[in-house]
């Protein structure tokens, strides 16, 4: 019997009984913690739910000279590790120059229009260089964002600036 199944079994037989959604949610609870435990002895990290797992945007803040930071919303991706992130910009962009300065950084989950609900946490962006990382940063967002960033893709080559974009790899988390 897989999780899914067992997790649904639980909550049908608890609703079946006539429990309210707080029991259901309580054998659920402890159904997740003795598999995410079983996990942990067999050698794998038990997975963790954070603010970024289910963004849409990232607000980027890159530092300015004078020690302030700038935040921009921006798409990202991230790697099968789950410890680096990738984003993308036009080469001539304010976050680009800056991070040409400065590697310190913050990120948040936001909205399309850069309003975050949480605290930033600090981090560290590069910029890429390596054609390899950069076409598997592309890949990354092309999977997640799918017909949206084919459309970009499309739009950027008519304007000639697809091969005007910087990639950004974000680690430090």
């Amino acid at each position: 019997m897989s999780l899914q199944t067992t997790c649904i079994a639980a909550s049908y037989s608890a609703n079946r009984a006539g429990r309210n959604r707080e029991v259901c949610t309580r054998v659920l609870t402890v159904i997740h913690c003795h598999i995410s435990n079983r996990r942990y002895h067999t050698g794998l990290k038990p997975t963790m739910n954070t603010p970024l797992d289910n963004a849409r945007y990232l607000s980027l803040g890159t530092q300015k000279r004078d020690g302030s930071y700038v935040s921009t919303p921006v798409w990202f991706a991230v790697d099968k590790t789950g410890s680096i992130y990738y984003v993308f910009s036009a080469k001539d962009a304010g976050k680009v120059k800056r991070l040409k300065n400065f590697s310190n950084a913050n990120i948040a989950p936001c909205t399309a229009s850069g309003k975050t609900s949480v605290n930033a946490i600090p981090v560290t962006a590069t910029l890429i260089g390596d054609d390899r990382e950069t076409e598997n940063a592309h890949q990354l967002l092309v999977k997640k964002y799918r017909w949206q960033m084919r459309i970009l893709d499309l739009l950027s080559r008519l304007s000639g600036k697809y091969h005007q974009r910087q990639f950004i790899k974000i680690t430090g988390m």
